[in-house]
């Protein structure tokens, strides 16, 4: 019998994950940082200022890799990481408000929204997963 001939596979490198490990320091510490301070009832300036700060890091980091958004698994990770982060950050920012407008901020309540905003985050990033792959599909 005749043996098919395959094609060569050409081997792919593997994709840095240093801009994600990155990332994800950088969300952490926010996240900490903007706790604390809803703790111990910060200064509205300096939590507005780390908001702002994670919108412009996360834009920026958009608008640089948006070529290589649909072909690498990297970005795409990055992206929904990015998106999840911002999700939480404007949930939790109108649920504090709501909080602090209504009279209702304890320690219970801030322990909660905390918490909660953690699971919030998890819940859109495993949820998210796909939807870029969906998105090329549909549109070729």
């Amino acid at each position: 019998m005749a043996q098919k001939k395959r094609k060569p596979v050409l081997a792919k490198q593997p994709e840095s994950t240093t801009s994600t490990r990155l990332l994800q320091l950088m969300f952490l510490a926010s996240y900490i940082a903007l706790g604390y301070l809803f703790f111990i009832d910060g200064d509205l300036p300096i939590i507005g200022g780390i908001i702002i700060l994670d919108f412009i890091i996360s834009i920026g980091y958009g608008v640089s890799q948006r070529k290589h958004i649909l072909t690498s698994t990297t970005a795409q990770y990055n992206i929904r990481m990015i998106l999840s982060f911002l999700i939480t950050l404007i949930t939790t920012t109108f649920y504090a408000l709501a909080l602090v407008r209504s009279d209702q901020t304890s320690v219970s309540m801030k322990t909660m929204l905390v918490i909660v905003g953690a699971c919030v985050y998890l819940a859109v990033l495993s949820s998210s997963k796909g939807i870029i792959q969906q998105y090329v599909e549909r549109e070729q």
